[in-house]
């Protein structure tokens, strides 16, 4: 049974859309990137790298719920940020985490992973000039390997992040949330402050 796939809504209308690049594999199951840049910047260079949960419906032409807050929110908090970068943990699309969950439990977490979602990783993380974690708690799915998954991609980050020096964020949402789970961005508001990850 294919996973569910909610539906999408304008991106923000600070994107510029004609230029966003998503690059998906060739069957559409996965999503490792979206990239976009903010039309109103052209004097700034720097770059924000959000890493959330999996893709939902967002892509080249339309966001989703959550794509949308975070180009608002990074638009609103980074006034240096010209260009913004999406990234997950697991890059199989799904909007429903019962449905990511299925498919870890019949297929491994490898298949969730997605082949070529580190990769993607490394290279984007390298170009960034702040990077937020938002990949919220499990939500349902195996905490085990949830938390399998979450050592990888921390442990992929600090590599390049502390070689680089590149400031680590995670949002709080009134208290909730920590380090290990940060507040995922569906939930997030643009009252909320940033806190910065201690090397």
């Amino acid at each position: 049974m294919s996973p569910r796939i909610g539906r999408q809504v304008k991106h923000f209308e600070a994107i510029d859309v004609k230029n966003i690049n998503a690059v998906f594999s060739e069957d559409r199951i996965y999503r490792y990137t979206l990239e976009m840049k903010y039309k109103d910047r052209e004097n700034y260079k720097n770059t924000m790298t959000v890493i959330l949960k999996n893709p939902s419906s967002a892509d080249e032409k339309k966001a989703d719920n959550t794509i949308r807050r975070v180009e608002k929110y990074v638009y609103e908090k980074f006034h240096d940020v010209a260009y913004l970068n999406i990234l997950n943990i697991f890059a199989y699309r799904a909007t429903d985490a019962k449905d990511v969950n299925n498919a870890l439990m019949t297929y491994g977490l490898d298949y969730v992973v997605g082949l070529e979602n580190d990769r993607y990783i490394k290279s984007l993380v390298k170009e960034s000039d702040h990077i937020i974690k938002a990949w919220g708690g499990n939500s349902g799915i195996n905490k085990k390997l949830y938390n399998q998954r979450i050592n990888q991609v921390n442990n992929l980050l600090a590599k390049i992040t502390e070689k680089q020096n590149i400031p680590v964020y995670r949002v709080d949402g009134n208290g909730k949330g920590n380090d290990f789970y940060p507040f995922h961005a569906c939930f997030w508001g643009s009252n909320m402050k940033l806190i910065k990850y201690s090397k």
